[in-house]
């Protein structure tokens, strides 16, 4: 049972829940299948604007269509409404845009205003760049900025990291932190309908938007739907930005969008969340009236302005050079060492990511560029005393244990083995080879350490920095004076 609110002396007024019983009555919701999916919308209203709503992505089937239905009942006297509720089963953002396309072609409409809220920012944004000509203008709601304009690879790595822990979380545990989240983004609102509202639509399909969710973020960032300034220089609609006030602190909405629209308008909805639309619905209205109504809003120009323009100037799409930023990665590849690696990473991703072929032969060439920089500085490196000093220490931790492996080789067979390599035959794990690079510069490749069996005795030790054996620099296990006389090893002499 949803519960109401009347306040004593507005008791002949409906609440919320009998409004939503008038508005099913008389506003029915009409169902078109494109392309395998099964699509709710709401066609009501008249005008010479018509507005396409499309919600978040929880926004599916009847209870998406109906979402905002106490705006579709203000807003259908001044112009035609479509409200849109998504597949339950679509799974990529092509699928929405084609069928978004199928229910105008349905409804013979050449041109409308999208009314985009949330996620339905990117669906409305991707269907300009492929349909601009059927898009006049476009009001965001809580209008968060998706990275189009200039992607960042970090970004969109830890994203990616983020949606596939999402998704791997079990569906309740999902489940209970939206309900947490729905709560506490409502909890300021006065109407205790909007709630349970919001809760029942949810298990009426086992909430499958949260999935959704998770999986049209999948899809756009693989994607990497981009819409930029050159997509859109020949568009010439207007752009209104609704935020709520908290919102727009989080985000740059600002900074991203002037370069992207020649004419936006940004308009912060003051002491408001997120569910500005229901909670500040008559000052909602009024900017959306507004912004249709040209010589309205050249009346609200001459006065009071309540909004700023944001939009950019045609210069500001002309002029538009790609973001050179990240081509800058490509002096990375001049670190000795590690620079084949960054160019190998430059080549292959921005193929996935970016597609951008000028980045990616940056990283060809820097790749090649890297390998003959090592090339030219191993051997100053390998002769540097500090990588010397590093190289002996290795060397001598290995015989250390390679001592160990040849007194046990002998436990095993009765005897000590004939040279190293039949060491491998029991592990092959043992460190036989010596690590100093410095044997005639690895003129003898896989050089081994020095061993020799002599009786129930061996020799063995390392040729040392100079690669000649028998030299003061020559080095040799550390074996206690007291634990020398329980092993077979012995020292050149």
């Amino acid at each position: 049972m949803i519960p109401e609110l009347i306040p004593p002396h507005c008791e002949h007024l409906m609440t919320t829940a009998e409004q939503l019983n008038e508005f099913r009555k008389t506003h029915p919701v009409q169902h078109l299948i494109v392309s395998g999916h099964e699509w709710s919308f709401i066609d009501c209203g008249e005008g010479e604007n018509v507005i396409v709503n499309l919600p978040g992505i929880f926004g599916v089937e009847d209870s998406g269509a109906e979402s905002i239905f106490p705006d579709i009942s203000q807003l259908e006297s001044h112009a035609r409404i479509i409200s849109i509720g998504y597949p339950i089963n679509a799974a990529k953002t092509e699928e929405i845009i084609e069928g978004v396309k199928g229910i105008l072609d349905k409804l013979e409409i050449a041109e409308v205003t999208f009314l985009a809220r949330e996620f339905g920012a990117s669906f409305s944004l991707r269907f300009l760049a492929k349909y601009k000509e059927r898009v006049r203008s476009i009001i965001f709601t809580n209008y968060i900025h998706y990275s189009y304009l200039n992607p960042n690879l970090i970004s969109i790595l830890i994203a990616k990291c983020i949606i596939y822990f999402y998704r791997a979380l079990p569906h309740r545990t999902k489940i209970e932190r939206s309900k947490k989240a729905l709560i506490h983004s409502l909890k300021n609102n006065p109407d205790p309908f909007w709630i349970p509202y919001y809760i029942s639509a949810g298990e009426q399909n086992n909430w499958k938007g949260i999935a959704n969710y998770y999986v049209f973020w999948m899809d756009l960032l693989k994607k990497r739907w981009r819409v930029s300034p050159e997509g859109l220089g020949a568009w010439k609609g207007r752009v209104l930005i609704l935020n709520a006030e908290e919102v727009q602190d989080k985000v740059k909405t600002t900074e991203y969008s002037r370069p992207l629209f020649r004419n936006a308008r940004l308009k912060i909805i003051k002491n408001s969340g997120p569910f500005f639309w229901m909670t500040n619905q008559e000052e909602l209205l009024d900017a959306i009236l507004n912004f249709l109504d040209p010589t309205r809003q050249q009346a609200i120009e001459t006065g009071k302005q309540d909004s700023k323009d944001i939009g950019a100037t045609s210069s500001n799409v002309t002029v538009y050079k790609r973001p050179k930023a990240r081509y800058l990665l490509g002096l990375l590849c001049l670190i000795p060492f590690a620079g084949k690696f960054v160019g190998i990473g430059l080549f292959l991703l921005p193929l996935i990511l970016y597609r951008d072929r000028r980045l990616a032969l940056i990283g060809l060439m820097g790749f090649f560029l890297a390998v003959g920089i090592d090339r030219a500085v191993s051997p100053v490196f390998l002769r540097s005393p500090i990588s010397q000093q590093g190289f002996a220490f290795s060397s001598q931790l290995q015989l250390n244990n390679l001592i160990k492996n040849v007194e046990f080789y002998k436990l095993q067979h009765g005897q000590y083995p004939d040279s190293l390599p039949q060491l491998r035959n029991d592990d092959k794990t043992a460190p036989i080879y010596d690590v100093l690079p410095f044997k005639g510069f690895n003129k003898k490749p896989g050089h081994y350490y020095n061993y020799q069996r002599v009786g129930d005795k061996y020799l063995l030790f390392s040729s040392g920095l100079d690669g000649i054996p028998n030299t003061p620099d020559d080095l040799y296990p550390k074996v206690l004076m007291c634990d020398s006389s329980k092993i077979g090893w012995i020292r050149a002499k």
